[in-house]
């Protein structure tokens, strides 16, 4: 498999760096949680492998989050809503009209606040050990 082009979508004056994997019917949009970038996806077997899996019958976008990977660096940590905007200028560029969400750990968070806000654009969600709250709390402990 050919490493696809890198792809920007700007959401506000940064570039959010992307790639799309696969021409299926449906858009699959990988969101990540806390770690990974693009380019270390090549290098892992596995991970690949699901990404493969899911090129088969889908058009999978994987992005570089906000200040991570090949994405723009930034002064300030990106609060969920910026993250989401980012996801959806990617989309845009992508000319991804409706996708199903796929994410992990604290990456649910930004999939579920995508969902709730973007509700028209937004396909279907696949959550693995979604992390509701990143920190503890009487009533999450």
């Amino acid at each position: 498999m050919q490493v696809p082009d890198v792809h920007y979508g700007r959401s506000g004056y940064v570039a959010i760096a992307y790639q799309v994997v696969g021409e299926g019917p449906v858009d699959i949009v990988f969101v990540r949680g806390f770690a990974g970038d693009l380019l270390s996806t090549w290098g892992q077997p596995l991970f690949l492998r699901h990404v493969l899996d899911l090129a088969g019958f889908a058009r999978v976008l994987m992005l570089d989050k906000r200040g991570t990977g090949l994405s723009d660096r930034t002064t300030a940590l990106p609060t969920l809503e910026t993250r989401m905007d980012d996801l959806r200028a990617v989309m845009d560029d992508a000319r991804s009209e409706q996708a199903v969400l796929w994410s992990a750990h604290e990456g649910s968070r930004l999939a579920v606040l995508f969902a709730a806000t973007y509700p028209e654009r937004t396909t279907g969600l696949v959550l693995f050990d979604p992390e509701p709250r990143g920190l503890r709390a009487d009533d999450y402990p």
